[in-house]
């Protein structure tokens, strides 16, 4: 049950659902009628949560005023003696619920910075979180008191297995570099000697001469149970194997990089809630989200942990910006109920201020602040964001990838493209590969080569089949190859797995597209192969 009960007549929605966002943000435990589930009695539930309810808060409008459920609702919580009213646009109570101040929320839109949220806050006991449950209280004080994760790695002097003197130096070198990488990410540690400092991962290597060429192997390990995490090699003509050392140490680095992120959240994952810090939902954040390339419950999963983790910790910056990231793919890819826009869009702008806010230095919550302006349409400043990140760590997997769509969306494909070939370089095999394919693929089709699309998005929409604009974008491309039939069963496919989804909640992404008349005509297909499936669908 929920310790404040909102409410509200029906066309007051957009405006009660940016209340809720915001007082959610601020760790009050809320319910409102957009929670009833399918099925369920609703003058049952009512009843059941409004006698529950500490707090009811009332929504006067010119529109409130002639429901009837609201003033039962209201009649019901002034006998109870726990009315909060507020009044949406200025107008006084009905006769009988004048004796109380109703708060004015006629200019307030969203912040919860804003004098007359203060007061709401006030009104029913909160000062940000104390509305909680006494189990949620309880939670937050176990999970503040956990300490901050930070992963430490020790990388060890490259060893030397020939005669070869310049090896040996190279191995000192190549182990200094990889440390400098490291060392540029505030949320990994190094360890500068053996037994010095708690050790989570070790970086080890090896270089030896084969005749004319000169082999780098090296392994990550876990030092505590010995194990081999992930191993590769590196070869290279010996005469030119200095010049490409920093190639050699940045790759190095970023595999490293992508296979540690995918064991710290496999970690994450068994630790129990109580154990799970900031670096903890951040790791499973991200990892999830790539992973699964968009799939609906998995990144409503994700937003809902990061918003509990943002409320126990909420100067750590990166949860800020991975789930404004998260929130925004929700609102671009179409994947929100009809009542959910707006709150979505509210969780973005507030959680991508605080993450600017906070980031400073802070190289992966720059690469999710710029993932972030990518999707909210400011394709000038996400390059500009992540060009700072590259310019500090040129061998960021994870920038490249991001930066590769809003070079494209500014009709800069060949800058795309070489981004994702930069990605499949530095970390074939790192747990955003899907995500790294789908965009390679989205590329070539806002491009216009639909033929060169069909592969990477196709093995997106392989590995995830309820992505729904994925499954729309590969039937655009293969109604422009000719081919109907496989266009309409993705239409169908997207439609079946994504109940939500309808075509005009992908016009914003369809359309703004560097070739505005190519967005036009293809958001027409898209409409026409909907409707021509729908009413397939209706006749079976």
């Amino acid at each position: 049950m929920s310790d404040i009960f909102l409410s509200y007549a029906r066309p007051d929605r957009e405006r009660i659902a940016s209340l809720a966002a915001t007082l959610e943000a601020q760790g009050c435990s809320l319910w409102w009628d957009r929670q009833i589930e399918g099925g369920a009695e609703f003058s049952a539930v009512i009843e059941e949560q409004l006698a529950a309810a500490k707090h009811v808060v009332v929504a006067w409008s010119q529109h409130s005023l002639h429901s009837h459920w609201v003033r039962d609702e209201a009649d019901f919580a002034r006998t109870e003696g726990k009315l909060v009213p507020i009044s949406l646009d200025g107008v006084l109570p009905p006769l009988g619920f004048r004796q109380m101040h109703a708060l004015d929320f006629s200019d307030w839109r969203s912040g919860a910075d804003k004098t007359e949220f203060i007061e709401l806050l006030r009104a029913v006991g909160a000062n940000g979180a104390s509305t909680r449950t006494e189990a949620e209280v309880a939670e937050q004080a176990a999970r503040s008191s956990v300490e901050v994760r930070q992963p430490v790695i020790q990388i060890l002097p490259f060893a030397n297995r020939s005669s070869d003197e310049e090896l040996g130096y190279l191995g000192e070198g190549l182990a200094e570099d990889i440390s400098s990488i490291f060392a540029s990410n505030r949320h990994f540690g190094i360890a500068t000697g053996a037994g010095e400092a708690r050790e989570d991962y070790r970086v080890e290597g090896a270089l030896r001469r084969m005749g004319a060429k000169a082999r780098c192997n090296v392994k990550l390990v876990d030092p505590q149970g010995g194990t081999q995490l992930w191993a590769d090699r590196f070869d290279a003509e010996a005469a030119e194997l200095f010049e490409s050392s920093d190639e050699m140490a940045g790759r190095i680095a970023a595999r490293c990089t992508s296979e540690i992120k995918l064991y710290e959240a496999n970690r994450a994952e068994r630790l129990p809630p109580e154990m799970q810090g900031p670096w903890e939902a951040a790791s499973r954040g991200w990892v999830k989200v790539f992973g699964v390339g968009f799939a609906l419950s998995a990144v409503k999963r994700v937003i809902e942990e990061l918003q509990r983790s943002v409320r126990a910790y909420p100067e750590f910056a990166l949860n800020h910006a991975i789930l404004s990231w998260a929130a925004v793919a929700v609102v671009i890819n179409g994947m929100w109920e009809d009542d959910e826009y707006d709150m979505l869009r509210e969780l973005v702008r507030r959680h991508l201020d605080e993450a600017r806010r906070l980031a400073s230095n802070d190289i992966d919550t720059l690469v999710f602040i710029g993932a972030t302006e990518n999707y909210s349409g400011m394709h000038e400043r996400s390059v500009a964001t992540l060009d700072a990140v590259l310019a500090r760590d040129p061998y960021n997997a994870e920038a490249h990838l991001m930066i590769s769509l809003p070079y494209a969306y500014l009709g800069r494909y060949d800058d795309g493209l070489a981004s994702i070939g930069r990605v499949a370089e530095l970390a074939p095999e790192a747990h955003f590969r899907n995500c790294s394919m789908w965009y390679g693929g989205l590329i070539e089709y806002l491009k216009g080569d639909y033929e060169a699309a069909l592969a990477g998005i196709d093995y997106n929409v392989a590995r995830n089949p309820s992505y729904g604009y994925a499954s729309a974008v590969l039937a655009l491309c293969h109604e422009a190859l000719g081919d109907e039939e496989k266009a309409r069963r993705l239409i169908l496919q997207a439609k079946q797995t994504n109940p939500q989804l309808r075509p005009e909640k992908l016009r914003p992404m369809m359309t703004s597209q560097p070739d505005k008349e190519k967005g036009e005509r293809e958001y027409a297909t898209l409409e026409r192969l909907w409707e021509e499936v729908t009413l397939s669908d209706d006749q079976a």
